[in-house]
């Protein structure tokens, strides 16, 4: 029954992670602008179309939107997550970078609404139609 239970689970957080990954490389794709620009930090105007098909070669642009999806959802699976378009590293890189002070962020705040908020609650609710629960 657990394990019925615990599949089932897993099956909709599959689903659930499908839907949203999709819905991610669709608007993702219907952002203005076009993609090369950013890779190639450059005007166009400026850039020989040998160089914007390279770039489209090399980015996968030039398959049909279907083969772009399930390869941008392969390489999500592996944690490939590309390269910054504005420092060209790695996302992964930035992403171990700025993770450990996000948490802190977020460990202090869940902190301070168990020390401040959740007592003040407490008191306006036990204060009930007095000036401290106004």
């Amino acid at each position: 029954m657990i394990l019925k239970h615990i599949l089932s689970k897993i099956g909709q957080m599959i689903i659930v992670l499908f839907v949203l990954s999709t819905i991610t490389f669709i608007l993702m794709e219907l952002t203005p602008g076009d993609p090369v620009d950013k890779v190639l930090h450059l005007d166009v105007a400026n850039v020989s179309s040998e160089q914007i098909e390279a770039t489209k070669e090399r980015l996968g642009l030039n398959q049909s939107p279907v083969m772009q999806y399930f390869q941008w959802l392969g390489q999500i699976i592996q944690l490939n997550f590309g390269t910054s378009y504005q420092t060209g590293e790695p996302v992964t890189k930035a992403l171990i970078f700025y993770t450990p002070p996000t948490l802190i962020i977020a460990v202090l705040t869940i902190v301070i609404v168990f020390l401040v908020a959740i007592p003040l609650g407490i008191l306006a609710a036990k204060r009930y139609h007095t000036w401290i629960d106004t």
